[in-house]
Order: C-alpha cells, then sequence, then structure tokens
C-alpha cells in the first residue's frame, strides 16, 4: 500500500512539473510553424515563419508592443496571393506569438 501511495505521489508530482506557466519558446514556435501541414496550399509559409522568427528574435518595450509586431506579419500578407490557404497557419502561429509576448513581457 505505501508503494501505491509513494507512485501515486511520483506521479502526481510528474505531471504537475510538466504544468508550466512559461509560454513557448522561440524554436518551438518556429520548428511548428515550418512543421505546419498546409498541404501545399500556403505558397507563403517559408516567409510567413521567417517573419514570425524576426519578431520573436527582437526586443519589445511591452507585450503590447510584442503582440503589435505579431500581429504586422499577418496584416503584412493581407489580401496577397501567395498568402491565401495559409489561415490554418496564421491562426496557430499567431496565438503561439501573443502567448510568446505575454509571457516574456508585461
Amino acid at each position: 500500500m505505501k508503494f501505491i501511495r509513494l507512485l501515486l505521489i511520483a506521479v502526481t508530482v510528474s505531471f504537475l512539473a510538466g504544468c508550466s506557466t512559461h509560454g513557448p519558446k522561440p524554436s518551438e514556435i518556429n520548428s511548428l510553424c515550418r512543421a505546419e501541414a498546409e498541404s501545399g496550399s500556403c505558397l507563403a509559409q517559408e516567409k510567413i515563419c521567417s517573419d514570425y522568427n524576426s519578431v520573436l528574435r527582437s526586443t519589445f518595450a511591452s507585450a503590447s508592443d510584442c503582440r503589435k509586431a505579431c500581429e504586422n506579419v499577418g496584416n503584412n500578407f493581407s489580401g496577397s496571393m501567395n498568402a491565401q490557404g495559409c489561415d490554418r497557419l496564421f491562426d496557430n502561429i499567431s496565438g503561439l506569438c501573443s502567448e510568446f509576448c505575454d509571457s516574456n513581457y508585461k
């Protein structure tokens, strides 16, 4: 019985250790961006990922400024023929970019 109790405590501690209040890291966002499957329909994926990566490597005065830079990546491609078919990529990565800003700036 004592072994089961210790095992449950160990599992609980392991689980809680995985719960972090830190946001995503730039390398994680960049990897997810480049791995995002768009079934070939997003012609600008490489450029979009590169632009988000530039934002993540920059320094900002506030979370708000950082989020604006994330939004600007999407705005820069708005209406672009190359960005057609990239909606899912923008949805996923822009949210992560904003999460990064919120967790790294005040």
